[in-house]
């Protein structure tokens, strides 16, 4: 009888685990900010996460190789559960952190479906069945943070419970879909898992050492790392960037007879100077004419309690021309990464591969840094959202091809039994960028020095383009013009976000 393949099992089980991942993008930070977080430590978050998977995955992996795939999985998959529950639950700043650790001390849930599928598939149809893992995570993407952002105007906890249910959900599907079997033979592992991005150790500086040291595959590493640290900076920071720089109008009810008006929106007092109250045209500023009144409301409506001489704006103001100006929230961030999300879907849905056999990959990896250096550039300067939008596709197409294309690179220029420690080693240093990238911003926002915070990503990219077109002499030869490989070989969870 033939044996049933487990991509849909596999699909099923990568689709469910990255909404819930993707869910917690938009707010991660500004959930931090409501438990006294200033923006460097909120940021500081991520590299909590960053530093304990860069250690943990390597070992999860091995003791795959030992115990079997599924065991393993479902521990990984229960970390994550047990990390978001903490997240939804939390009282104090700690426990925030304490959430992150422990869902990246278990991480590891993508390498080690990775290797089911290596297990479970020739190396002819390989490279096609990591493409169910690249659809998972674009359809993730593309909702999960929307989702995220939608939930979180019901209470900021909410979206962290409904990723650790969706978390379940996976444990569920791995424990009745995946079959359970004995670990691979040690010889069948080492082949079987070439391509899955098997990790070295943290510490392994001989093994990293070894392939920096090759010339064409050393230049291919450093732009992989300047371009996760670029990304990094970007998604970690967003939120906190978009919150200081951006508003957006929310309905008023004036309560007739008093100096009071319901705001249907919430306000942060960490941002409140952000936020204005307009009467007639007329901006009246947060602590000189208005203040928060205290006490319990209905999710996200505020009492605001307008003072002295602009009380009497209220009585003689038209009820349409009372407006509140409130910054960004979860809901308009998860909503932006919505829309790159869908704008990835199509540039990796064939575009990508269309581009390819027309340009090339190498110099597709250097428009890739021009356009991703100019969309983080623009965007320090961007004060609408109509820039805002095209800033993004400038972004989607820049971050959208240069993980595919750098990725696919590095698999040409090192053998097949190579793969999966030269694809574990781009996912290592790409945990490495998340830890360094995010305080580096977060303490830019800080101090208010937002146009900083964005010129940093770009002049990272800026490097990144200088390393591309230094190697494009060698890369040249070693170019096709075949699409690049799935560019989720490896960790993609590390490169990401918002988490």
């Amino acid at each position: 009888m033939k044996q049933r393949s487990p991509l849909l099992a596999i699909f099923l089980i990568v689709l469910v685990d990255v909404l819930g991942f993707t869910i917690v993008i938009p707010l991660l930070s500004l959930y931090a900010e409501r438990f006294g977080a200033s923006p460097l430590v909120a940021t500081t978050i991520v590299s909590c996460y960053a530093i304990s998977s860069l250690i943990s995955t390597p070992i999860i992996g091995n003791l795959s190789d030992r115990y079997g795939r599924k065991p393993l999985l479902l521990v990984s998959q229960a970390g994550t559960c047990a990390g978001f529950l903490m997240l939804a639950y939390s009282s104090s700043l700690w426990m925030v952190f304490a959430g992150r650790i422990i869902d990246g001390a278990t991480a590891g849930n993508l390498s080690i479906a990775q290797a089911y599928i290596s297990d479970h598939t020739a190396p002819e149809d390989r490279s096609k069945a990591f493409g169910v893992i690249g659809v998972a995570f674009g359809i993730g993407f593309m909702f999960g943070p929307g989702l995220g952002g939608v939930l979180g105007t019901y209470g900021m906890h909410v979206p962290f419970i409904v990723a650790a249910c969706l978390s379940a959900t996976s444990i569920f599907f791995t424990y009745t879909l995946l079959k359970s079997e004995k670990p691979p033979q040690k010889e069948h592992a080492e082949t079987a898992a070439a391509p899955a991005g098997r990790r070295p150790s943290a510490f392994d500086i001989k093994t990293y050492t070894e392939y920096f040291r090759r010339p064409a595959l050393g230049g291919l590493y450093v732009q992989f790392f300047l371009f996760t640290f670029a990304f990094s900076c970007f998604t970690s920071g967003f939120a906190l960037f978009s919150e200081r720089r951006f508003t957006t109008d929310h309905d008023v009810t004036y309560v007739p007879g008093t100096c009071e008006l319901v705001v249907h929106g919430n306000i942060d007092p960490k941002t409140a100077n952000i936020a204005a109250i307009v009467v007639d045209g007329k901006r009246l500023a947060y602590g000189t004419d208005w203040t928060v009144e205290d006490g319990p409301h209905w999710y996200d409506d505020e009492v605001v309690v307008v003072r002295g001489s602009a009380c009497k704006l209220l009585a003689t103001a038209n009820k349409p021309a009372i407006k509140a100006e409130l910054p960004w929230s979860v809901r308009e961030v998860g909503l932006l990464f919505t829309f790159s999300g869908l704008l990835g879907i199509l540039l990796q849905g064939g575009l990508i591969g269309r581009l390819v056999k027309s340009y090339g990959e190498t110099r597709l990896g250097i428009a890739g840094f021009i356009a991703a250096a100019v969309a983080y550039a623009l965007l320090g300067f961007a004060y609408t959202v109509i820039m805002l939008v095209i800033v993004a596709i400038i972004s989607a197409f820049g971050n959208g091809v240069l993980r595919p294309v750098i990725t696919s690179r590095i698999t040409q220029v090192v053998g097949r039994h190579e793969q999966g420690v030269a694809l574990g080693i781009s996912g290592s240093l790409s945990s490495l960028a998340m830890a360094f990238a995010p305080p580096t911003g977060g303490a830019l926002i800080d101090h208010n020095w937002l146009i900083a915070w964005a010129l940093v990503p770009a002049t990272v990219a800026v490097i990144g383009l200088v390393f591309a077109l230094s190697g494009r002499t060698s890369a040249s030869s070693s170019s096709t013009s075949k699409p690049p490989a799935d560019p989720l070989s490896g960790d993609r969870r590390d490169s990401l976000t918002n988490d």
